[in-house]
């Protein structure tokens, strides 16, 4: 995935590892997706997005989890 393209992909791509983070099959791949939530975050920040657009990723991740184990 090329996020550097478009800036708006970073918040996807923080939304998607956050939602792998929360339902990984196994502890390794949570933590692994953990460590990219955490990059595309910091990136996500140095590009001037703020912390309340970080709090609505995790949101939809939650949601989307959520969602999906119904």
């Amino acid at each position: 995935m090329d996020i550097n393209t478009k800036p708006d992909n970073i918040l996807a791509a923080l939304t998607y590892a956050l939602t792998l983070a929360i339902d990984a099959p196994t502890d390794e791949q949570s933590e692994r997706a953990v460590e990219l939530a955490e990059s595309f975050a910091a990136s996500a920040i140095a590009r001037g997005f703020t912390e309340h657009d970080i709090e609505l990723c995790k949101k939809a991740a939650t949601c989307a989890v959520e969602y999906f184990n119904q």
